[in-house]
């Protein structure tokens, strides 16, 4: 069982790497670019006939106001149904509320960052998309997280995903692109210790009552095998980040493989 202590970036549940998209490499397709230079390349229009002005991060701009957004990889509709249905017969039973199945049900690819730079992330974040195949992923079991919020101890229920290179090396470029794009400075979840996985959900109950969730329905929860076909981008307008107030902002389809 894992512990975390979570603060409000964090509570809604980076090691810089080449940053290029090498043939073969794993979660990219062959031949593809860096997403970074891809950017580059959609914003270069300092010397254009219209006199576009070339966004990159060091470019002098009116203050904006931050928001926090996350990265995922979403999963194909039959996987959404299967896990779905399970989260409604466990609410059922145990009223755990709904707060965790507010977004289409996902693989944290990136957890919660903050940013001012919209536009520049939006544009990112379409360039490395079309850069990813499909991934199949296995589903392994049932894991319960105790969480620490202030003075009391609840729990996170989530499926486990087993690790493959194509998780690992999308997660550890998105924090190497990220980090030198944006600024994005790496949580203490990031990086060779994050574990993949699908939250079921979180919050609302003690931890001794997840204790007894877990050990009555984790059987339930057996290994799987499904597929990400999206990749998807939340946002949030509030001040904390907090869970429940995240929404999709984007999705692109994944179209290689």
């Amino acid at each position: 069982m894992q512990e975390y202590s979570l603060n409000g970036q964090a509570r809604s549940l980076h090691h810089k790497n080449d940053l290029t998209f090498h043939p073969g490499d794993a979660g990219a397709s062959p031949g593809a670019v860096s997403a970074l230079a891809a950017v580059e390349a959609l914003d270069d229009r300092a010397s254009a006939p219209d006199g576009g002005v070339r966004l990159t991060p060091s470019t002098p701009r009116r203050r904006k106001k931050y928001m926090y957004f996350c990265i995922a990889g979403i999963l194909e509709n039959e996987a959404q149904n299967v896990i779905r249905e399970r989260f409604l017969l466990i609410n059922q039973k145990y009223d755990i509320g709904v707060t965790s199945v507010l977004l289409p049900q996902h693989i944290s690819l990136k957890i919660t960052f903050k940013t001012e730079e919209v536009e520049l992330l939006k544009k990112y974040f379409d360039a490395f998309a079309d850069s990813l195949k499909k991934i199949e992923i296995q589903f392994t079991h049932m894991e319960l997280i105790k969480l620490t919020e202030g003075n009391s101890e609840t729990g996170i229920l989530w499926y486990s995903v087993m690790e493959n290179k194509e998780l690992r090396n999308i997660h550890n470029r998105l924090n190497g692109d990220l980090s030198q794009l944006l600024g994005i400075t790496n949580s203490r979840f990031d990086g060779n210790q994050f574990m993949f996985h699908s939250t079921i959900c979180y919050g609302k109950k003690t931890f001794d009552e997840y204790k007894v969730i877990h050990e009555k329905e984790k059987d339930s929860f057996k290994e799987y095998e499904a597929k990400l076909l999206e990749i998807g981008l939340f946002a949030c307008h509030d001040d904390a980040g907090s869970a429940g107030t995240f929404y999709t902002y984007r999705l692109k389809n994944l179209t290689i493989g």
